[in-house]
């Protein structure tokens, strides 16, 4: 099942179900594609099951994983093309319009005032001018105490379709005096008057009643603990990487496959084994494209040491700051492990046994992936290094998997489409393994 024809099923269904919801943001191309492989849906809570139901009754396409939220949840999909290969979508759905465990947007009004757009014969609920000029205002406001520039003409011409918009507008914001504040910021934007709104809607919020304080104290906690605190305990991340010698495709299969599996997260991002240079902040300069990976000669013992240990230092850092709150996605090309099958390539002057012990000490990626084939194949790809150096480092490269279950070897030699097919079931596996794919 192709992307296009998934998404005119899904919609159709939503509507035989008589379901409310409302497709919050990404809709202009819905139902034909979605390029973004993301779509925000306002949903009715108790109709989530019945949702799910209808996903699991489409064929070609599975639920890969679930990622709860306190007020949201995010389902992550898996799709099978008819053409070959596969898709990959996140689908949002929002039950509340929260911030820090405060209601400040009242999702039934969002959900009654819907408007129907067809496109194609495909019906798609979509917010009502005011509304959508609504979630501009107040969402950037309480996250970036601002409204962005690029939101401002956005805004102002949703309200000025309708004379009667700003009063929808303040009809559904919860509490008289945030209702005021969202008049100054829709006239006078500026961070102050932001910081100020902040301020004044968890006092406006708080202050009705002694039962709504205690209401608001215990949501606000929750939702703190559930999607701040526990990701920052154990970030939701995911570490793969490809290993190969020059030849084997490792940068393109790399770009096919973060390209396919882009759906199943929600950030992703590929990195060389240089990394970032922590204390100044810079980025090391690329050395453009490497002809020749063992014209230089090898380092002494002692600079050896030196840059083994700021690899393994680096990647601590890396792996001790990098704590995403969502579903993050990171692709190696090439890792640590590469030093063992290949040291000459790194210049370095040390025995097996060192760098197979600074191993364990670097963070160990779910899959390693091993791209491998006969010499003759590689060479006749890229002729950078000699037959036998070549044959040496494919054998070492081959007994990887044998010390680790982690490693997966793959054959390269055949097409690109067959390699990524075997990936993306891997990847597609990763996930499940870490988030438990709801039966």
């Amino acid at each position: 099942m192709n992307l296009d024809v998934f998404l005119e099923t899904f919609l159709i269904g939503l509507a035989h179900a008589d379901i409310r919801y409302c497709v919050l943001r990404n809709h202009e191309e819905l139902p034909h594609t979605c390029s973004s492989r993301d779509i925000d849906i306002l949903l009715d809570p108790t109709r989530y099951n019945s949702v799910l139901e209808i996903l699991n009754d489409i064929e070609g396409v599975e639920i890969a994983y679930i990622h709860r939220r306190y007020s949201s949840a995010m389902v992550f999909l898996w799709g099978v093309q008819r053409s070959g290969g596969g898709f990959s979508l996140e689908i949002d759905f929002i039950f509340s319009f929260r911030w820090r465990g405060v209601r400040y947007f009242d999702a039934s009004a969002v959900l009654d005032n819907a408007v129907i757009r067809t496109s194609g014969g495909t019906p798609v609920r979509i917010p009502s001018a005011a509304h959508a000029a609504a979630m501009l205002i107040l969402s950037p406001l309480l996250t970036y105490r601002q409204i962005p520039e690029k939101y401002r003409q956005t805004v102002f011409a949703s309200l000025s379709q309708d004379g009667d918009a700003i009063e929808e507008v303040l009809a559904c914001c919860t509490g008289a005096s945030q209702a005021k504040i969202l008049v100054k910021v829709a006239h006078s934007i500026n961070p102050k008057i932001g910081a100020y709104a902040r301020l004044r809607l968890f006092v406006s919020t708080w202050s009705a009643s002694g039962e709504n304080v205690l209401r608001s104290f215990y949501e606000a906690g929750a939702q703190i603990m559930r999607d701040s605190l526990i990701p920052m305990i154990f970030p939701p991340r995911i570490l793969i990487a490809f290993l190969g010698p020059d030849g084997a495709g490792k940068s393109t299969i790399i770009e096919r496959v973060s390209a396919a599996v882009h759906g199943l997260c929600v950030d992703q991002s590929v990195r060389h084994l240089r990394m970032k240079v922590w204390l100044t902040g810079r980025r090391v300069e690329a050395r453009g494209v490497v002809t020749e990976p063992h014209a230089r000669s090898a380092r002494g013992k002692l600079a050896s040491i030196a840059k083994i240990a700021g690899w393994v230092v680096g990647e601590r850092l890396y792996w001790l700051i990098w704590r995403p709150r969502h579903p993050t996605l990171l692709i190696l090309d090439r890792y640590f492990d590469d030093t063992l099958a290949d040291p000459a390539r790194y210049r370095l002057n040390i025995s097996g046994f060192w760098l197979r012990l600074c191993r364990r000490l670097v963070p160990r990626p779910r899959r390693v992936f091993v791209l491998t084939a006969d010499a003759d194949i590689i060479l006749s790809r890229k002729q950078e290094v000699e037959r036998n150096a070549l044959e040496g480092i494919l054998l070492e490269y081959r007994r990887m998997p044998q010390a680790d279950p982690r490693i997966v070897s793959i054959d390269c030699s055949p097409d690109v489409e067959t390699i990524c097919t075997k990936v993306n079931a891997h990847i597609l596996d990763i996930f499940r393994e870490k988030y438990k794919t709801p039966e």
